[in-house]
């Protein structure tokens, strides 16, 4: 089990990157010239809408320093606006502008009719196939963590 598991792994692993996150970082380095780390800052900030620097510091798996160089940049193309936590002003949030949803919704789009005019090329059984095993690794995948485990 654990063999069939182990190439189970690499070859989505390889796939994914490949064939599903090299495409879409493409998409907003073509057409709006950000990075693969600017465009997962977008991603996520469109998804958990506001964040303080700690948590997108540790998402992205970067120090706080290389996370404000960041944030940053993406406030000076107007794309990412800080703010202070109502709560507690010494927190400073962040999130997307309107600019930043618009270039999400935009990619998001692109990609997608991109993804689906390949999708329409294969045969009616593999589309099927494909919807099913997407779904199943979405169902499946958050279900166990693939986060480096520290050793004692």
């Amino acid at each position: 089990m654990r063999k069939e598991f182990d190439k189970a792994m690499i070859g989505y692993i390889e796939l994914n990157l490949e064939k599903v996150s090299k495409p879409f970082a493409l998409f907003f380095k073509n057409e709006f010239c950000l990075s693969h780390n600017q465009m997962s800052t977008l991603w996520y900030l469109q998804k958990d809408e506001k964040m303080t620097m700690g948590e997108f510091s540790n998402k992205m798996s970067m120090s706080k320093q290389q996370a404000t160089k960041l944030i940053e940049l993406l406030v000076s193309k107007e794309l990412i606006q800080r703010s202070y936590d109502s709560k507690n002003r010494r927190v400073i949030l962040i999130s997307l502008t309107p600019l930043g949803y618009t270039i999400i919704e935009k990619v998001k789009v692109q990609f997608l009719n991109n993804a689906y005019g390949s999708y329409e090329l294969l045969p009616i059984d593999d589309q099927e196939r494909i919807i099913n095993a997407i779904s199943t690794i979405n169902e499946l995948l958050p279900k166990f963590d693939l986060n480096p485990k520290k050793h004692s």
